[in-house]
């Protein structure tokens, strides 16, 4: 096995530890900011959010975050709207490269988030057997270079 394949593996191991914390923490926001870290680390990404249903299915909640604005971490927004909303409600994974801002779909209701230069992003439904739990967003800016 060569040493970029054990980092792999490493490292899905590392998420998979972590997401066996969330049983046991006992606070789920610690290990929801963690698993994130872990996952934007992984993919090289400079920011990131996860948003999770609630048991209803009405409203997503942003749980973490990393580089978001001051007072998004425990907004509610519905599915459906921005980007994230758009992958929950139509279950699609979705890779964006560029300012997605003018994009109808993903047009937001409420108070536009800063300005920011284009980015390309990975975001993709949170499902547990067939039902969704939420949602996972990574970010990288325009000038981010890959190793």
């Amino acid at each position: 096995m060569n040493q970029d394949n054990f980092k792999q593996i490493a490292w899905i191991y590392d998420l998979h530890r972590m997401g066996r914390d969330v049983v046991t923490a006992g606070d789920a926001s610690i290990v929801y900011q963690r698993v994130l870290r872990h996952i934007v680390d992984g993919f090289e990404a400079d920011s990131g959010s996860l948003a999770l249903l609630d048991h209803a299915g009405n409203n997503l909640t942003i749980v973490a975050g990393i580089d978001l604005p001051d007072g998004v971490i425990g907004k509610q927004i519905t599915p459906g709207e921005g980007v994230l909303g758009w992958v929950v409600k139509e279950n699609t994974p979705l890779l964006l490269n560029g300012d997605a801002s003018s994009d109808a779909r993903f047009q937001r209701r409420s108070e536009r988030r800063r300005a920011a230069a284009a980015t390309s992003a990975m975001c993709w439904p949170l499902k547990i057997e067939k039902s969704s739990i939420g949602g996972i967003a990574v970010n990288r800016s325009i000038s981010a270079t890959v190793s």
